[in-house]
């Protein structure tokens, strides 16, 4: 994410153009995929990044907090948050405990007593003494320049957390939090990874989708600086625990931007996402599209253009599109019909689903978590989840990838490696014997070089045909589904 002081030219290393900002969007943007250099008009406007996510590692184990609060992996439900904020003031959990392992502070570091810190009746938790309360700060939200944004803040070191054993018969989960699966939503995905291949995943979408208000973020440091437990985003979650769970590598590319809404996506989708190849494109919109600015309609239309963009490039790409938890309508900074629009927003995406076009519903999940919980417990102020909702993100987006399985073949598990150098392109670890689909396209999707390529070694050649400077996309797909792509300049 950047702020640039007009506007805005990104270059490839190479001197090719790959995206224009105008000022007014540049105020605040994402650079393109693959930009090496930026070149801003006026010279005096000045350029700055802002990393989002600080240096500092996360304090907890990953596979406690991306263990599902939903499903009986085991009964124990780790750090569920509460908000307690003063003598008296009560909380509830989302299950009635079986048993109460520990009510912490945010970051595990103070141990509160059970019956004389807090006294637990079924599921809810009344605050006995101040101390549980002493690092809560609930304070108004600033922007940049120090004036106010309408926003509540809660800050990270508010929240209680609780682990307990769940005695899940006190409440059966609706449909909208099994997350079942029909079929294989994602088939090209889980192709990959059961055939232990690189998975390259791109994420474009908003603050919420950049990790801003989680407790590792960076980005927004004059409402939220980093501290502890220090998570990081619910994408680079998902990232971490698909590559932990397959054994896999798994590399994320994370394009978000503040305060943008789906125009924005589908207009800047190409440069930001097609150079990095992705496999699978995580589209998270909405929450800046409920102020009135887009319809339902448009909103899919847009959400159509963003898949066509990508599509048109790299046909093999697959798609998770979120539709967005609801905002806090009755706290200070959303918009009072707010969830009513989200609602209408996730109808119109629901109707999209196709294999390799799957869609996450967590405005059905929010509603059903926040009805039992209540949204100061899960949300850092009314348009942005806390730490303990973001997992619900990362956890859910997990639940749409197979598990794993105990083996894979030899015959499916095979890596393939597209090397490119002085025109030659050289197909490495496929099997010989196999035929393969070979196509090079150019930045507008056009195809320039298609044919039919048999593999005949564990490193097959073919000559490029000639081609201008510039990037292009090859794929190459074999026979039996395997595919690989890679992003080559020319100069």
């Amino acid at each position: 994410m950047f702020y640039a002081g007009g506007a805005c030219t990104f270059y490839s290393a190479t001197g090719t153009v790959l995206m224009s900002v105008n000022a007014a969007e540049a105020q605040w943007s994402c650079s393109p995929a693959r930009a090496a250099w930026a070149s801003v008009t006026p010279a005096s406007g000045g350029y700055y990044e802002f990393p989002s996510f600080t240096t500092i590692p996360m304090t907890e184990d990953r596979s406690k907090l991306l263990r599902p609060f939903w499903r009986p992996v085991t009964d124990t439900l780790y750090y569920e948050y509460v908000l307690l904020n003063g003598i008296g003031t009560t909380a509830s959990l989302l299950y009635t405990p079986k048993q109460i392992v520990a009510i912490e502070n945010y970051d595990g570091s103070v141990n509160y007593t059970v019956g004389e810190d807090v006294t637990v009746d079924g599921r809810t938790l009344t605050q006995r003494t101040q101390r549980v309360s002493s690092t809560v700060s609930i304070t108004p939200g600033k922007r940049g320049n120090g004036t106010p944004n309408g926003l509540m803040n809660t800050a990270h070191t508010s929240w209680t957390r609780v682990t307990y054993l769940a005695d899940r018969s006190t409440w059966k989960a609706p449909e909208s939090l099994a997350f079942p699966r029909t079929g294989h939503p994602l088939p090209g995905v889980e192709r990959i990874l059961a055939n232990r291949r690189p998975l390259v995943v791109q994420a474009v979408g908003m603050s919420l989708t950049g990790g801003h208000n989680v407790s590792g973020g960076a980005v927004d440091g004059r409402n939220f600086p980093p501290t502890a437990p220090y998570m990081r985003g619910y994408c680079e979650l998902f990232a971490d625990e698909l590559a932990s769970q397959w054994r896999a590598s798994v590399t994320l590319h994370n394009s978000s931007c503040s305060g943008k809404t789906i125009s924005w996506a589908a207009q800047y989708i190409a440069p930001l996402a097609v150079p990095n190849a992705p496999d699978l494109v995580i589209l998270d919109m909405g929450m800046n599209d409920i102020w009135g600015q887009t319809t339902p309609q448009q909103f899919r239309r847009d959400a159509q253009r963003c898949i066509d963009s990508v599509r048109k490039y790299l046909p093999n790409a697959e798609f998770l599109l979120i539709a967005n938890m609801i905002p806090d309508t009755a706290g200070a900074g959303a918009p009072i019909n707010g969830a009513a629009i989200m609602r209408s927003l996730a109808r119109e995406l629901q109707s999209m689903q196709s294999p390799g076009i799957a869609v996450l519903d967590m405005t059905s999940v929010s509603e059903a978590v926040f009805a039992r919980k209540g949204p100061a417990s899960c949300m850092a102020n009314s348009l942005h989840p806390n730490d303990y909702f973001a997992r619900w993100y990362s956890q859910a987006l997990v639940e749409f990838i197979s598990s794993p399985a105990t083996s894979v073949s030899e015959e499916h598990s095979q890596l393939i490696r597209l090397e490119h150098s002085n025109g030659i392109l050289t197909i490495k670890g496929a099997t010989p014997g196999k035929q393969a689909i070979f196509t090079m396209r150019d930045v507008r999707g056009g195809v320039v070089e298609q044919t039919a390529l048999p593999i005949t070694s564990d490193a097959t050649t073919t000559q490029l045909s000639s081609c201008s400077r510039g990037v292009y996309i090859i794929t190459v797909e074999l026979t039996d589904g395997t595919t690989a792509q890679s992003t080559i300049f020319i100069m």
